[in-house]
């Protein structure tokens, strides 16, 4: 990976090497692929691979079950993680005003203003991202996701700062954090 697509990925000032480098596997296996709003956790291999896309529910999958050994089940996606109780056997639900002690592994769930004005809007058109670190310099929470641009050049797998969620277009409105239950621990690097 060149390394203007290294700061296409994750922009030089929101990482550590150390950490882009944990975050690499996964970045480039997923660079083969743009967003496709029906690549959902729910779709097999083979489905994803004539789509030639995933979306942001199946980032969040991915990055759960190879980052903190999390598997929870395909049938999960932003609808069945904002809508949750307390018993959930996957998530906690950990509330709005807490958002400064989240921590890696935490899922955040976005208004997704592409689709706000539909008729039929509700929480399975939510945005999620993951929580992959904090930044080194304001231990602001790092999050990865897949966005869908109009220039097919673009990459699609981002890292953002929580900041520049509050700056976009579309996905400004954070309405739900979750937290795995069954997180074992972070992979690091050797």
């Amino acid at each position: 990976m060149s390394n203007l697509e290294q700061q296409a990925i994750v922009g030089t000032e929101y990482l550590t090497l150390e950490d882009f480098q944990r975050l690499l596997p996964v970045a480039q296996l997923l660079t083969n692929y743009h967003y496709h709003f029906s690549g959902s956790p729910e779709k097999t291999i083979a489905e994803i691979a004539t789509l030639g896309g995933v979306n942001c529910q199946y980032l969040v999958h991915e990055l759960l079950g190879w980052m903190f050994e999390v598997d929870i089940p395909p049938e999960y996606l932003s609808k069945e993680m904002y809508e949750v109780s307390q018993l959930d056997p996957y998530f906690d639900i950990i509330d709005l005003a807490k958002i400064a002690e989240v921590e890696p592994g935490d899922v955040l769930l976005f208004e997704n203003g592409l689709q706000a004005h539909r008729q039929d809007y509700g929480a399975e058109y939510l945005h999620t991202a993951l929580v992959v670190g904090l930044s080194a310099d304001t231990t602001e929470p790092l999050c990865m996701h897949i966005l869908s641009f109009q220039d097919k050049t673009r990459q699609p797998v981002v890292i953002w700062r929580l900041r520049d969620f509050a700056e976009s277009k579309y996905h400004r409105k954070l309405v739900a954090i979750r937290r795995p239950r069954k997180i074992k621990k972070v992979k690091q690097l050797e």
